[in-house]
């Protein structure tokens, strides 16, 4: 089975655990999905000698990156890894200056509010891979994830089992 028709069927599988998790249990335990289609865009992101089993991490996605650099309120988010991360997927300039806009509102909102809707996880890897190390990935939320992460805000999660698909 192919990895889209693998993410079809995600909302088929079995919830294994709802519940919450804090900034090290994130560092430790969640990263970032590994999607074969556009991975080698995502890697050519970082430097050289970047170690593999640090790639996915969140403290190291694009999106926990670009909230460093909102933080500081960068005028160019043109700079950024999670700009070049669209651009390299091929998005346009309109498209990804209103993700960024989005984005950017939801930061202020989780700040003021929290986080309200639960980050998914898959129990394992939906696409073997040297990166993940078998840890929990994102299946949806990444931005959420980052947010928590970096603000080390308690995180809203829903692990699903998906050695149905696997």
């Amino acid at each position: 089975m192919n990895y889209r028709d693998k993410l079809k069927r995600v909302e088929t599988c079995k919830t294994i655990f709802t519940g919450k998790v804090d900034k090290d249990f994130i560092e430790q335990s969640i990263r970032c999905q590994y999607n074969p289609e556009r991975f080698n865009a995502w890697k050519s992101l970082y430097k050289k000698g970047f170690a593999r089993s640090e790639m996915l991490k969140v403290k190291h996605s694009p999106h926990h990156s670009f909230i460093y650099w909102n933080k500081r309120q960068v005028k160019s988010p043109d700079k950024t890894m999670y700009y070049k991360m669209h651009e390299l997927y091929g998005r346009n300039f309109g498209w990804i200056v209103n993700k960024t806009l989005k984005f950017q509102d939801l930061i202020k909102d989780v700040k003021e509010k929290g986080i309200k809707e639960p980050v998914v996880l898959l129990n394992e890897p939906l696409v073997e891979n040297e990166y993940n190390n078998l840890k929990l990935e994102i299946y949806e939320g990444h931005h959420r994830c980052a947010i928590a992460y970096y603000f080390g805000i308690d995180l809203p999660i829903i692990i699903k089992d998906v050695s149905c698909i696997n």
